[in-house]
């Protein structure tokens, strides 16, 4: 498979590979999985492992942490913003607009 300019790897300890579409996400609990490298292209083989389905699931809130972390930055720096603008409206708006 070298020569031809291909390999293959396992990746071990895989507890779980989710597929998700508009329509349904599918879980595979334990599966053997296996990466072949060809050509600049990987391929994912699943093997085994228990299957089932579900709606499609909305996304995670530990996958929507990151989001809130930069709001709650951006509303602490606005009101850095407002409060050194109400000291010196006059300098912050010349600082804005850049005279």
């Amino acid at each position: 498979m070298q020569r031809m300019g291909m390999s293959m790897d396992s990746i071990g300890d895989v507890s779980q590979v989710i597929i998700k579409t508009s329509s349904k996400d599918i879980l595979i609990e334990q599966p053997e999985v296996a990466i072949m490298q060809m050509g600049g292209q990987k391929i994912f083989q699943i093997v085994g492992g228990t299957v089932t389905e579900r709606a499609p699931q909305e996304e995670s809130q530990a996958a929507s942490q990151p989001n809130l972390l930069y709001l709650k930055k951006m509303l602490n720096w606005l009101q850095i913003k407002l409060a050194r603008a109400s000291r010196k409206p006059s300098e912050h708006w010349k600082n804005v607009m850049g005279i």
